[in-house]
């Protein structure tokens, strides 16, 4: 049973959220709170595996709480679900410990599946954050004639392997196979003639960079 605790100031979407995972056989709500505070109080008493967290609450900044939870309650995996889609709250959330990120814009059936995949070890990132995070990914890139060998779904994956993602991370934000993935990686490398991600790193963007996956 995956346990999951959700931290959402809107109580419509609070019951909402509820409402879907408890219907599911497989996964269960420890607590629902609508404040930092309130988190904290149940966080290192439940643990729980998954936390569903909305980056805007009364109390603390998203960011911040994210950071809270990691030591708190370190083996818990947490899913931001926000409004927001720019860069900066997305990369500050990923960088505090979020594992994915999603809008809050769902299908039904959405987020009892985001929560499987968080479990499993996977990052689900909504299509159009895994476009922001390539953007500026390519803003950063150095130019070289050696990526122009590239086609365009081929410097997409090797933006991700570069910056540490799995090939299935990979694949699930890219909505692509893993073998797929497994197939532009391998073609990259040939055309640049290189041989793992961090030499990737280095070509991209002239430095190693390793997100924090702790």
């Amino acid at each position: 049973m995956i346990t999951v605790a959700i931290v959402e100031d809107d109580g419509v979407l609070a019951n909402g959220y509820a409402k879907e995972i408890e219907a599911c056989k497989d996964i269960t709500v420890v607590f629902v709170a609508a404040t930092a505070a309130e988190a904290r109080a149940s966080l290192a008493v439940t643990k729980p595996n998954v936390v569903v967290l909305d980056l805007v609450l009364p109390d603390t900044p998203g960011h911040a709480l994210i950071m809270e939870i990691r030591t708190l309650c370190p083996t818990s995996d947490i899913l931001v679900l926000t409004a927001f889609d720019d860069y900066q709250r997305i990369y500050d959330s990923i960088s505090a410990g979020a594992m994915g990120y999603l809008t809050k814009v769902l299908r039904p059936g959405e987020l009892a599946g985001a929560i499987r995949q968080i479990h499993a070890g996977e990052s689900p990132i909504s299509a159009g954050i895994a476009r922001k995070i390539l953007l500026a990914m390519r803003g950063s890139i150095r130019s070289s004639p050696e990526l122009e060998k590239l086609s365009r779904r081929e410097l997409e994956v090797l933006q991700f392997i570069a910056s540490g993602y799995s090939y299935l991370e990979v694949a699930t934000s890219l909505s692509i196979s893993l073998e797929t993935v497994r197939t532009h990686i391998r073609n990259a490398y040939k055309k640049l003639q290189i041989n793992n991600r961090r030499d990737a790193a280095i070509l991209l963007n002239g430095k190693v960079h390793q997100p924090d996956r702790s």
